[in-house]
């Protein structure tokens, strides 16, 4: 069996600023990871390969690997809320680890939104533990 992350993203988006891989490896299961600026454009794609997944299975788990987001622009947050709030019965759960205190803030004031939908960490051993029922 593999390792999550380890193939090849089903997603990718780079731009000069940021690049955005996205894995769908298994029904069930997105995985992120973002270096640089997380940009709109990347928020597109990332709310495509989320509805993408949700046609795959009923129910989520989602895991973002942010450690290498550096920041994002200021119209991603509102619609990574909103998608994420129409379909909060279909979340099973939601990790972001990251690096960033400014990306771990805004996670956090999402979180407030969301009814604390999302796990929002900047401990790098939590990335492996949310892989325990993988």
């Amino acid at each position: 069996m593999h390792r999550p992350f380890s193939n090849a993203p089903g997603f990718v988006r780079e731009t000069e600023h940021g690049l955005l891989q996205m894995w769908i490896d298994r029904p069930g299961w997105l995985l992120s990871r973002m270096r640089g600026r997380f940009e709109l454009v990347h928020c597109a794609t990332m709310l495509s390969a989320g509805d993408e997944a949700l046609g795959m299975a009923p129910k989520l788990r989602f895991v973002h690997d942010w450690r290498g987001m550096t920041g994002f622009e200021a119209g991603v947050p509102p619609h990574l809320v909103g998608w994420a709030a129409k379909h909060a019965r279909q979340v099973e759960h939601s990790t972001i680890v990251c690096s960033s205190g400014v990306v771990a803030m805004a996670a956090r004031a999402a979180n407030l939104t969301l009814r604390n939908l999302i796990h929002v960490t900047t401990d790098p051993t939590a990335l492996e533990l949310t892989f325990t029922p993988w």
